[in-house]
């Protein structure tokens, strides 16, 4: 099942603990599927706050970026490249998923579903989302981990949410999951500015680095 929520408590003198509510559904659409459920299912009933991330947080030093974007001041806040080739190879609205038959880095093999229409460019469009995007800056996310606040998820309907996750759960590997991962800051930041920390900053930072690489065919 997914963990779609998880709520820390704590108390002066006290460590933290967790209440971690968990949600059977069916395995499709991947992992952004299970967020927009989280968001239209529980749309009237909240935190102020919330961190979404990917079942595997101990994979590409997702636990360091949770940490680091909940320090951010802003509300809506993503680990992503930027100024670096990497955000202009994945998130030029004229360029579709890395690829659609590829090993991730946990050595599964998938076949994505094209997207309708493709690539990320007149996807976005499409669906009213915009694609902040030019050759010298990219807003793009990136590794499936980003903060977000009520309000600003309160800023488009319940009607939006509904729509994405109907789309993604047709296929298993769906290629517009891909979309909302580089996206996600526009998704589920209902169009207000968002702060995108540079990944690379932080490895330096941290002196870490998950070496394992995407392989595409």
């Amino acid at each position: 099942c997914d963990a779609t929520a998880s709520l820390l408590h704590s108390k002066p003198g006290r460590p933290h603990t967790a209440t971690i509510h968990c949600t059977e559904r069916p395995n499709l659409g991947m992992e952004f599927a299970g967020f927009l459920q989280h968001v239209f299912a529980n749309y009237n009933n909240m935190s102020d706050m919330l961190v979404f991330v990917s079942s595997q947080v101990d994979s590409h030093d997702r636990a360091r970026l949770m940490k680091v974007i909940m320090d951010e001041p802003n509300p809506i806040v993503c680990p992503g490249h930027v100024h670096r080739h990497t955000a202009i190879r994945f998130c030029r609205p004229d360029v579709a998923a890395p690829a659609l038959n590829y090993t991730n880095g946990q050595g599964v093999h998938m076949m994505l579903q094209p997207a309708s229409p493709r690539p990320a460019g007149p996807w976005a469009a499409a669906r009213g989302i915009k694609f902040a995007w030019s050759t010298t800056s990219a807003r793009c996310c990136h590794l499936s981990v980003f903060k977000t606040s009520r309000q600003a998820l309160h800023m488009r309907p319940p009607a939006f949410y509904v729509n994405l996750y109907n789309e993604l759960v047709q296929h298993v590997h769906p290629e517009a999951n891909h979309y909302h991962e580089y996206l996600a800051g526009e998704i589920f930041g209902g169009g207000a500015p968002y702060t995108v920390v540079d990944i690379t900053k932080v490895q330096r930072k941290y002196k870490t680095r998950d070496t394992r690489q995407y392989q595409y065919k």
